[in-house]
């Protein structure tokens, strides 16, 4: 079975088979946590108190929505989340079961996105959470998109940047507001680091903010090999232009092979994209090819870019697929 379901990097795997020695594995490692908010301040150029660590960033957004939550009640007034749909929906899954009040602004059916949309509500305390890239149209906000969702920003209205593909965009831009009491960046080592096994994200906010937040964090819940796998990982210091080189080129044979076959895409700067089906008995006949694929949005499958080898398999199984006119 091939998985291009979940947007993992395959196509350049990071190497981390000598950290097993580095790890006592009968002791707890949470005191250890710093050694990684050291190497995270020197990464970005910021203070290690400016970070704080998650099971993931999925961990890192759902505590938000909790601190928020919490700190709606302390001021006695409505928590509302805005949000773009479509988007990363295990996080708002985990809203709704927290009986949050969502707000959805739409992608129109060209995965556009008028941000201007976007507006707080004066009588709610609101949380605007965006991914960026959107998960799973891969859209950018543009700087002057981001600046406009910064201008929004007060005591009643926060932003919350999901940017666990950020890295895949080489001229990505929005940690300048890093240092703001009123935004909040997670990102994990999931994707472009290839370390989606092992569990490991975090925050990135204005100290005021990590220290209130932290109230609600529980530090050992971060294990030794993800731990120090992730240091590891920013010491190396031309991985993500070698992944991000392998993942391009591999993106590139396939939309080369969806404009050969006619199939319409939404481009893509992540390790992911959109492309054109005709029926939903696509994900079927792919499974039955031995193929796991993405969701369907208006009429798009979201895929994985996976290595060469899941590429070629891929667009064997496409080619089938476009000849039973699925796509």
């Amino acid at each position: 079975m091939i998985d291009l379901s979940k947007n993992e990097n395959t196509s350049y795997k990071l190497d981390i088979s000598g950290i097993f020695k580095q790890i006592d594995s009968n002791r707890y490692s949470f005191l250890k946590n710093y050694l990684l908010n050291e190497k995270l301040a020197q990464f970005y150029n910021l203070s290690e108190d400016n970070f704080l660590l998650g099971v993931g960033s999925g961990e890192c957004i759902c505590l938000c929505f909790l601190y928020f939550k919490t700190l709606a009640q302390e001021l006695n007034k409505e928590f509302q989340i805005i949000s773009t749909s479509p988007t990363f929906e295990v996080v708002l899954d985990y809203a709704k079961a927290m009986n949050i009040d969502i707000k959805r602004i739409n992608f129109d059916e060209n995965f556009s996105l008028d941000i201007k949309q976007i507006k707080a509500d004066k009588n709610k305390l609101n949380l605007i959470y965006i991914t960026n890239p959107n998960n799973p149209s891969a859209y950018v906000l543009s700087k002057d998109e981001v600046d406009y969702l910064a201008s929004l920003v007060n005591d009643e209205c926060y932003l919350l940047l999901d940017e666990a593909y950020a890295e895949f965009v080489e001229d990505f831009y929005t940690l300048d507001f890093a240092k703001s009491d009123y935004i909040i960046h997670t990102r994990t080592f999931s994707k472009i680091f290839s370390l989606a096994a092992l569990r490991i994200g975090y925050i990135i906010a204005s100290k005021n903010f990590i220290k209130n937040i932290s109230k609600f964090y529980n530090p050992d819940k971060i294990n030794s090999l993800a731990l120090f796998s992730a240091i590891y990982a920013l010491e190396q210091k031309d991985f993500i232009k070698e992944a991000r080189k392998q993942i391009s080129k591999n993106r590139d044979i396939l939309i080369s092979e969806l404009k050969r076959l006619q199939i319409p895409y939404i481009d893509s700067k992540t390790n992911f994209l959109l492309h054109k089906i005709k029926s939903l008995k696509y994900n079927e006949f792919m499974l039955s090819k031995g193929i796991l694929t993405g969701n369907n949005f208006f009429n798009y499958n979201r895929v994985s870019i996976g290595n060469e080898e899941e590429i070629k398999i891929f667009i064997k199984a496409l080619n089938e697929a476009k000849k039973l006119d699925l796509v």
